[in-house]
């Protein structure tokens, strides 16, 4: 059999253009067609992301999915009062009448703002007092309370709403 390669010396030309195919050919696939790749939980190292690495402001909510923070994922102490200064707690105070009375109200978030937590109570002043919470739970978007007093004397008590701001 003749062979019909021959090894022929090649020109400083020709080898910059050889190695450029040969580049082209071997890392072009790798790129083309390829859309950016999404870097979840599974392709990352355990404590990899840490906040000495991020960027100021680099985490929001829009970069968040639904649901993707729970408690069970962050370290303990991790959520602290100062780092919640953007929750706002809005108050009523309202009276209900001499029992048997009950009275049910809603403390509303202002607009801009979400409901995130709330509660009720009254302070007892003495031990003939007999004034329940039956209910306390989220409403639209405000914390709503029902209260019942079987006592003998009109009692006040205080609905809170806690908003998260932003």
């Amino acid at each position: 059999m003749k062979n019909l390669f021959r090894r022929q010396p090649l020109g400083a030309a020709a080898m910059v253009i050889a190695l450029v195919a040969l580049s082209v050919a071997l890392v072009g696939p790798a790129f083309a067609g390829k859309k950016s790749a999404k870097i979840g939980t599974k392709q990352l190292k355990n404590l990899a992301v840490t906040e000495a690495k991020l960027a100021n402001l680099a985490v929001t909510n829009g970069k968040l999915g639904d649901g993707s923070v729970t408690s069970a994922k962050l370290a303990t102490g991790a959520v602290t009062q100062t780092k919640l200064a953007n929750i706002e707690a809005i108050q009523k105070n309202l009276p209900v009448g001499v029992g048997p009375a009950s009275n049910v109200d809603t403390v509303d978030c202002p607009a801009g703002t979400r409901v995130i937590s709330g509660g009720g109570a009254y302070i007892v002043t003495n031990a003939n007092q007999d004034i329940q919470i039956r209910s306390s739970f989220r409403s639209g978007n405000g914390w709503r309370v029902a209260v019942f007093n079987a006592g003998a004397v009109a009692q006040n008590y205080t609905i809170e709403a806690y908003c998260l701001v932003g």
